[in-house]
């Protein structure tokens, strides 16, 4: 488990949070980029919810997409900024509590070089792909979305399985590959160096964004304090910027819908 403030110094003072505590309270944030770009993400949500509840948050996250979703299982934070499968699962077989959820959803691009042959999905066999491991969403998404154009993996493509979705990114960039599945906001966030030698070849199918859930064993004073601190964060000035457009609550009917994807948890 890696925690964000100290992996290095330059993480240290993008995260100036409060006094830490001997026990301080944890959010374990999905590794969906990498942990200095999780801390620039977060911090300011972070921050609010530290208000709500009078205590230092202590952000955590880890190597990989597959030992967070094991430190999840086996309870090692206390609130989870998790991909909403491993919410949907968690909820499910493990009795988490929802708090909130961003009010974007999770999209991603396929993108190619500038000068890729490649005009739509369908003319990539034969190629290899960059993408997240297959526990991320955008990896599910993915898969699903080339079944569905008639592509069969390890048949009409191959993939290249990268660490991060902004590992992705750079494979391609550096020509380890000839697409790169990567989140839509990740994209558009993109430094126009690579941008202007990359473009996108289509975007994925969309499915709800980001939650918040809390560790059965926290205190329904508590996950109440964090659900109203959560939502009030839309109304501070860098709730009006934040890159996933706010939070909202969790329904059913969301819940739900990520029952497809959920299986790979298991």
């Amino acid at each position: 488990m890696i925690k964000l403030k100290s992996i290095t110094m330059l993480c240290f003072i993008l995260l100036p949070l409060v006094t830490w505590a001997e026990k301080p309270f944890s959010i374990g944030i999905f590794p969906y980029v990498a942990p200095v770009k999780l801390v620039a993400h977060q911090k300011e949500l972070i921050k609010h919810l530290e208000k709500g509840i009078s205590s230092p948050i202590n952000i955590v996250t880890a190597k990989n997409f597959k030992v967070f979703i094991s430190n999840a299982k086996k309870g090692l934070y206390d609130v989870l900024y998790t991909a909403p499968h491993l919410a949907y699962y968690l909820e499910k077989e493990m009795g988490y509590k929802r708090i909130a959820m961003t009010q974007h959803h999770i999209q991603g691009v396929f993108i190619v070089r500038q000068k890729s042959p490649y005009k739509q999905i369908s003319d990539i066999k034969g190629s290899k792909i960059s993408i997240a491991p297959p526990l991320a969403i955008l990896h599910q998404i993915a898969i699903t979305q080339l079944k569905n154009s008639g592509l069969i993996q390890d048949k009409d493509y191959h993939l290249n399985i990268t660490k991060t979705h902004d590992n992705a990114i750079f494979s391609l960039y550096n020509g380890e590959s000839d697409v790169a599945v990567t989140g839509i906001k990740l994209w558009k966030n993109l430094n126009s160096a690579y941008k202007s030698k990359l473009r996108v070849l289509t975007p994925s199918d969309k499915i709800p964004g980001f939650m918040i859930m809390a560790h059965p064993d926290i205190s329904d004073t508590i996950i109440t304090k964090l659900r109203k601190q959560a939502l009030s964060f839309n109304n501070t000035k860098a709730g009006k910027k934040y890159l996933f457009k706010g939070l909202k609550n969790i329904d059913n009917k969301t819940m739900r819908s990520l029952a497809i994807y959920s299986s790979i948890i298991k």
